[in-house]
């Protein structure tokens, strides 16, 4: 997954942890730094972006053992 920073479209912010296709990503409604990521490897995900101020992403969570793609994803 790419994160760009649309101020100048210059380094994104990587964030590496699935195995096969992203199907989905949802920001969080309610932390506008925080993403959620659904995968065909039956991951789902949850990101931290910019946790340390700098350019950068960390995985905060790993749903595993769903048993399924994840092809959607909602907060609540």
């Amino acid at each position: 997954i790419y994160v760009w920073q649309t101020a100048d479209w210059t380094n994104p912010v990587v964030l590496a942890g699935h195995t096969q296709a992203v199907t989905h990503l949802a920001w969080s409604p309610t932390e506008p730094l925080v993403l959620a990521s659904g995968s065909t490897d039956d991951t789902g995900r949850i990101w931290d972006i910019n946790p340390d101020g700098l350019l950068s992403g960390t995985e905060r969570l790993t749903l595993s053992g769903l048993g399924t793609n994840v092809l959607t994803l909602a907060w609540s």
